[in-house]
């Protein structure tokens, strides 16, 4: 339980503010997404794909590494679609790069926290 805490902690504490600084969609062409619309966002994606993520982690029959890479893969495709989806980002493409980099930073984190 610990464990999955630290991670949670980690997650939401480099993603959630991160969003909103990467968001580039608009809402009518002219404005970004409101603040809270991106922190929102960002926030239920990550609860719900982190909480899900730990919830299969140890039922999913392949080895440690294509485990982390495959479910990695899966949150990171659901969360840039989530951010998309709400409007965060006009281009899916970006929505799936800002997921891919912030998933790839609090994974990488996690598991050299979890080395040491």
């Amino acid at each position: 339980m610990v464990a999955y805490l630290t991670a949670l902690i980690l997650t939401l504490g480099v993603e959630v503010p991160l969003v909103p600084l990467a968001v580039e969609g608009t809402w009518n062409d002219e404005e970004p997404a409101p603040l809270g619309l991106s922190v929102g966002v960002a926030l239920a994606a990550n609860l719900m794909t982190h909480g899900t993520l730990w919830s299969v982690f140890y039922a999913v029959p392949l080895s440690y590494w294509p485990k982390v890479f495959l479910l990695e893969a899966l949150v990171t495709v659901t969360e840039g679609f989530a951010y998309w989806w709400f409007g965060l980002f006009k281009d899916w493409t970006d929505a799936l790069a800002v997921a891919l980099i912030l998933n790839f930073t609090t994974t990488a984190i996690g598991l050299l926290a979890y080395a040491l």
